[in-house]
Order: C-alpha cells, then structure tokens, then sequence
C-alpha cells in the first residue's frame, strides 16, 4: 500500500453498516479514504480484528466509516450488534 500509515484508536460505535472511532492524535484522513482498521473486542477472547472500512466523515479527530466488504455474520462481532 503506497500511502501505509499507522496510529492508535478508540472504538466509539459499532453497527452492521460500520464503526466509528476517535483517533488518539492527529491523522491525515479524508473521507472516501480506504483504511484497514484493526482493533481487539473487549470479551474474554480479547479477540483481534481487521475490517475494511471508507470514510464517510470526518470531525476533527472522530471518524465514522462503513465497511468496505460486510461481513453479515461476523460470529465474534455479532454479539457487539445484537439488541439487548
């Protein structure tokens, strides 16, 4: 990838549709940007994820996304999606 750049995050939100986040310093992303985001779930596993995402806006340092290639069942990010 041309333009690879890492930086730290925080997970906001989390929806079938994508995953908002805050960044935890300045970042040079733009909407309609492609980004693979990895993050860890907080459960027992602490299970690793990596989602492809594009920008849809961008607010200073929080950024909602939606994903590139949805996954609909995702066994270990849907429990985060159901309704309780």
């Amino acid at each position: 990838m041309e333009n690879a750049q890492a930086g730290r995050l925080v997970v906001e939100t989390l929806s079938f549709s994508g995953i908002g986040f805050r960044t935890l310093g300045p970042h040079p992303i733009h909407v309609d940007d492609l980004l693979l985001i990895s993050f860890t779930l907080d459960n027992t596993k602490q299970t690793p994820m990596q989602k492809w995402v594009v920008v849809r806006w961008v607010n200073g340092q929080r950024i909602g996304t939606e994903f590139h290639d949805i996954d609909l069942y995702d066994k270990e990010m849907g429990v985060y999606l159901m309704p309780i």
